[in-house]
């Protein structure tokens, strides 16, 4: 016979399953549940779901790795033109792709660069008609097309 001063019962409901356990809270021979690799859901810190071997995220100890989501590290899940933007990328109708400095650009032409360093653009997806007129640019084709896919005059 167990003897208890007073028994726990806890229904634990997470993502993907209920739990129920119960336990002896006192003097009994029933030991209290705790967080363990087998009661993730009983950690209540970073510290104690990681010690168990679990994954903290969502203020919650998890069995899994948190998924991966559309943010500046993985441009390539984003789906949409906003998720895009709002991860620090560029969206190019189909894609999301990093954003390119024009400063990191090299250009085969140094009138070139002037030309385009004059429009006060930042990034390469901005420029999309550029007037080079008058300027001595003489390498104009290798970096605009594989440079600045945007550019469309």
């Amino acid at each position: 016979m167990i003897n208890c001063s007073r028994i726990v019962a806890i229904l634990f409901i997470s993502f993907a399953s209920i739990s129920f356990f119960y336990g002896c809270n006192g003097d009994g021979n029933t030991p209290e549940a705790t967080c363990d690799s087998n009661n993730l859901n009983l950690c209540t810190t970073e510290e104690e779901c990681s010690g168990a071997e679990g994954y903290w995220y969502n203020d919650t100890c998890n069995e899994n790795e948190q998924p991966l989501t559309c943010d500046a590290e993985h441009l390539g899940l984003c789906t949409t033109e906003e998720d895009c933007t709002e991860a620090g990328g560029h969206w190019d109708n189909t894609s999301c792709e990093e954003r390119v400095l024009i400063s990191s650009i090299e250009f085969a032409d140094e009138n070139l660069a002037n030309c385009v360093s004059e429009t006060g653009f930042t990034y390469a997806e901005e420029l999309t008609i550029l007037e080079c007129s008058n300027k001595s640019v003489n390498e104009l084709y290798e970096n605009l097309v594989i440079d600045i896919t945007p550019l469309t005059k």
